[in-house]
This record gives structure tokens, sequence and C-alpha cells, in this order.
């Protein structure tokens, strides 16, 4: 009887189809590391994110606060940023290397107008002539009588020099953003409070009294 020996199975050490992979205890530990790593960064970032929410939040709350009770502030700074705006309007509408762009001569002309209607309106009555000026202009200008109006007017102006794109023009357009921002505040401050003085007038006319 005559065996093959070929037909016996003779494991080949040098076979990598037959060697089993071992797990590789490193491999394992980098993999929990990373995750821990990730996971890590995560909550930082969130902790970050959360504590950056709370900061804007209270500033907002204090320059609400702020514009709510000095609203004279709100006012001087309009004034301030209309008779910029209207001086800048002025010099660029005269630069002569402007003539390439028409468009920034047209919208020089608007910012002129539009600076000289709101500068008007936050004048000083006292001043001489000022009075009537305010009387015409509020007359055409009805929505500068509110201080929401003169928000959106002030936001209105402001984005009209931001999309400007030069650096000084967009400065000053979001210096008028925030005034009128200001603006807005203010009026829906002081109509919240109104309407909650309101309720409690309300419920106090309709408590009953109590009689001893």
């Amino acid at each position: 009887m005559s065996i093959s020996l070929s037909s016996i199975p003779v494991d080949d050490p040098f076979d990598g189809s037959q060697q089993q992979s071992t797990p590789n205890p490193h491999s394992a530990l980098g993999g929990k590391s990373s995750s821990m790593k990730s996971n890590l960064q995560a909550g930082m970032t969130r902790s970050v994110i959360a504590n950056a929410g709370k900061t804007v939040l209270s500033g907002a709350r204090g320059v609400g606060n702020y514009v709510v009770h000095n609203p004279m502030r709100i006012k001087i700074f309009s004034f301030v940023g209309s008779l910029a705006v209207l001086a800048i309007s002025i010099v660029s509408f005269l630069n002569v290397f402007n003539i390439a762009s028409p468009a920034l001569y047209v919208i020089n002309v608007y910012m002129m107008i539009f600076a000289f209607v709101l500068a008007v309106a936050e004048s000083n009555t006292s001043w001489p002539g000022v009075k009537k000026l305010q009387n015409i202009i509020f007359e055409q200008f009805g929505f500068l009588k509110n201080n929401l109006g003169r928000g959106i007017f002030l936001i209105f102006m402001g984005m009209l020099w931001i999309s400007s794109w030069t650096f000084w023009l967009g400065f000053v357009g979001l210096y008028l953003c925030c005034v009128g921002v200001g603006y807005i505040v203010i009026h829906f401050l002081h109509h919240a409070s109104e309407e909650s003085s309101q309720h409690v007038t309300f419920d106090m006319e309709d408590s009953p009294t109590v009689r001893v």
C-alpha cells in the first residue's frame, strides 16, 4: 500500500492565507484614546459656545438697559452719525476720481439728502429755524416721528454704505446700523413696558376691594 505524500495536508508557515490575525492591543488603545479626545473636544466646544451665548445675551441685556435709560445718548449718536455721513458724502461727491463710477455719485446724492433730513430731525428744537424745518420733515417723512421708523431708516442708510465694500464707508455704515438697532430696542422695550403697566392698571381696577 503506497501513501502519497502530496495528499497529506502540511501547514506552510509562510502561507499568509492560513494565518489567523491576532488583535493588536496598541491599535485598540489608540482607537479609544482618539474617541476620548474627540469627545473631549466636542464637550469643550459646546461649553465655549454656551459661555459665548451667555456673554452675548448678558451684553445685549446691558446694552438694552443702557439704551432705554439713556435715550438722549442715542439721539446724540444719531445726530453725530448724520453729520459724519453728510460730510463724507459731500467730500466723496466732489472727488473727481469717482467719475468712473456714476452709481457712487447717485448714492452720495441720496446719502446727502438722507443725512440732512436725519440731522434736522435729531437737532435741538431751540436752535433757530430748526422747529420749522422739523415740521416740514415730519410732515413729509412721518416715519421719523417714532423710534422704530428712525431705527429702520438708520439701518437702511448703514446698509447702503456697507454695500460699498470700502473700509471707512463700511465703518460708518456699521455705526449707523448699531444706532438704528438702539432705536428699535428703545421702541420695543418702551412698548412692552407700556403694555405691562396697562395690564397692571387693568388688574388693579378689576380686582375686588376688601372691606374691613
